[in-house]
């Protein structure tokens, strides 16, 4: 597991995400970020509230954005389903 994955995960259970969700959440994140990577923080959460995700502060959303560019998702899908 890379040093921005295991940062995700803890800063996402902070947030209320169970282990086992996170890897639908990075899935729904990504549906909607890698077609729109210039988005903001508050276009961001604005689409989390709507697929019923809670809010990110910056430093979640970047660490959100290193995990999914420097794992991948296959692999990072991988990576969390060992820890859950």
């Amino acid at each position: 597991m890379s040093q921005f994955s295991g940062a995700l995960v803890k800063e996402l259970e902070k947030k209320g995400i169970a282990v086992r969700a996170i890897p639908g959440f990075i899935r729904s994140f990504a549906s909607f970020f890698f077609l729109n990577p210039h988005m903001n923080l508050v276009q961001v959460n604005k689409k989390l509230q709507y697929l019923g995700w809670c809010d990110l502060d910056y430093h979640t959303l970047q660490l959100t954005i290193a995990c999914c560019e420097d794992d991948g998702l296959k692999n990072l899908d991988h990576h969390i389903g060992a820890i859950a």
